[in-house]
């Protein structure tokens, strides 16, 4: 209100959705009423005669009130809109606009923004009593804390919801919550304000502004990674997985770059150095307003752009590779498999859920492998090797949340496929089979197959055999422990891997278990700290590997071999 008697015109700007419109409609009105000032709220309608009615209501209307405040909450209005009469008229005039930089030379501008946490949970559970403020604080992020999302929601939000409930629901239901009429107090959506939006960007590319959104609306918002883009991180041998897409199919980095700038100055990405990223919730409301047609091409689109971003491969995220994954396994996690249409999109899909596993985020894998592994299946018979690896992980990921069974059925089912199209002594298969002897405890199957594993020129496979016969050694109650050979494992490891590589940790782990078995507590705490260390550099603190030698190190003498597979 300081600005209208300082400037006379106020411009109040703000992103989609935070409430613009409300706050000249109602809330300005309202204290001037309490001031006893009159205020005009003028409405031009429908139409595109803007101008004339403009002129039209400041020759006719406006002369017949004494310095009224005329608030123009809905019009769309440019600094040339304004007949000079309405400024010479005497009269205050509060705009809304979402493109403030055409007003600063004439008008004084205030900026609206989202609700404060602190105001979202209040405005929530003051709806919904049911909601405790930890769940209101958890829809409030989801929803960007914009005061539209927060009153189109709340009417949808059930007595006996928490907010996982509801999130989940809102994710199926988007168009149903934000795509219905209005509130109360704003008769416009959130679907409507977002589809306004998306209408206006620019036509360039390609590809266009329009289509990226789309793409990044159908990987969950992103984050996509803008410094992992056409280049390696770590190896000077990295190759993009783009790569093998046709050529009118590969994204130059230069265009995507033009469209993310249009993202950010349209409202609808946040745009940083490193990535670009959509809000949760207009992730949500995009996809739901994407017809057939531009959700077909936005998973093209998105397919493309991910692959730009990974290196080139066979369904495994190779340690060497973990640091462009470290970036674009979000995304392609997000993705439904069903918009990767490419065999390399799927191999990439692949290693990024292989990544996630080696992440310990063993559910989440199972889940969206369970979905590639249906892909695979309609692909065909080429499509065979990539069916075999998924199930390879699928035993992985069994093992690890304590399906036995499932892991079991999975491990035949990929050493099957691999001995079909490799044949025996291929590593893929060598390594099938070692999931499969891990899933169904048969350590007599390990010495047939490090003989098979000798006969690859890689060493790795042949050391991973080794490490698994002595954890079953490990876990056997009687016999010598297997000191001497995990030392042996430990070192050679080492030398070819690295002292950080995620086997080399499970093998040290498995030394110092041994250790700790064999009464040597010492040595074992000393092999339990360095281990922890390095799955912390590695693996990250809160990793279930991580968890494991924690807990280890604390009582030495009483710690278990561990019972998942690496």
């Amino acid at each position: 209100m300081s600005a209208l008697w300082r400037d006379g015109i106020v411009v109040v700007t703000g992103g989609i959705g935070v409430g613009k419109t409300h706050l000249v409609q109602w809330e300005v009105r309202e204290i001037c009423n309490e001031l006893g000032l009159m205020v005009y709220p003028w409405h031009p309608g429908s139409g595109s005669d803007l101008k004339a009615k403009f002129n039209e209501f400041v020759s006719i209307e406006l002369p017949r009130m004494p310095r009224p405040i005329v608030l123009l909450p809905d019009a769309d209005l440019g600094p040339d809109d304004l007949p000079d009469a309405l400024s010479a008229s005497g009269a205050q005039v509060v705009i809304v606009s979402r493109d403030p930089g055409r007003w600063r030379h004439r008008a004084a501008v205030v900026e609206v923004g989202a609700f404060a946490r602190a105001e979202s949970i209040a405005f929530l559970t003051r709806h919904q009593a049911s909601l405790t403020p930890q769940d209101a604080a958890q829809v409030a992020e989801h929803l960007s804390d914009l005061p539209l999302a927060l009153a189109q929601a709340v009417s949808h939000i059930r007595s006996d919801d928490t907010a996982e409930s509801f999130l989940r629901r809102l994710r199926s239901q988007a168009r149903v919550v934000f795509g219905t009429g209005g509130t109360d107090w704003y008769q416009s959506t959130l679907a409507v304000e977002i589809r306004r939006a998306m209408d206006s960007l620019p036509a360039t590319g390609p590809p266009s502004p329009f289509d990226v959104l789309g793409a990044l609306a159908l990987m969950d918002g992103g984050p996509y990674p803008l410094s992992a883009l056409g280049r390696g991180l770590r190896r000077s041998s990295w190759r993009s997985a783009g790569t093998w897409l046709p050529t009118d199919r590969q994204v130059p980095p230069h265009r995507l770059t033009m469209a993310f700038r249009a993202l950010g100055q349209h409202g609808l990405a946040r745009v940083g150095a490193d990535e670009v990223q959509l809000d949760w919730l207009t992730a949500q409301v995009v996809r739901c307003l994407l017809e057939s047609s531009e959700r077909c091409s936005a998973g093209l689109l998105a397919e493309s752009m991910l692959l730009g971003t990974v290196s080139a491969g066979r369904g495994l995220a190779e340690w060497e590779d973990w640091p462009s994954w470290e970036l674009s396994a979000r995304p392609l996690m997000s993705i439904d498999p069903e918009h990767v249409t490419s065999l390399q999109g799927r191999y990439a899909l692949l290693a990024a859920v292989h990544y996630t596993l080696e992440q310990g985020r063993a559910d989440e894998a199972r889940g969206r492998l369970l979905q590639l592994k249906s892909v695979w299946h309609r692909a065909g018979d080429t499509s065979r090797e990539g069916l075999a690896r998924t199930c390879d992980l699928l035993a992985r990921a069994g093992l690890e949340l304590g399906y036995v069974k499932d892991a079991r059925e999975h491990a035949e089912t990929a050493f099957r496929e691999s001995r079909s199209v490799h044949g025996i002594g291929h590593p893929d298969t060598i390594a099938s089979a070692l999931t499969w002897a891990m899933a169904a405890e048969r350590v007599d199957w390990l010495p047939e197959l490090k003989a098979l594993a000798d006969g690859v020129p890689d060493h790795r496979l042949a050391l991973r055999i080794d490490s698994a016969m002595a954890r079953f050694e490990l876990r056997s109650s009687h016999g010598p422990r297997p000191v001497a050979a995990l030392q042996r494992i430990v070192q050679e490891q080492i030398d070819i891997l690295g002292e950080e590589h995620p086997d080399t940790l499970s093998s040290r782990h498995l030394l110092a278990c041994a250790y700790a078995e064999s009464g040597q507590a010492n040595a074992a705490v000393d092999e339990f700290a360095r281990v922890l260390r390095g799955r912390i550099s590695t693996l990250g603190i809160g990793h279930p590997r991580t968890e494991e030698t924690r807990a280890a190190l604390r009582c030495p003498r009483e710690s278990l071999p561990p019972q998942t597979t690496d």
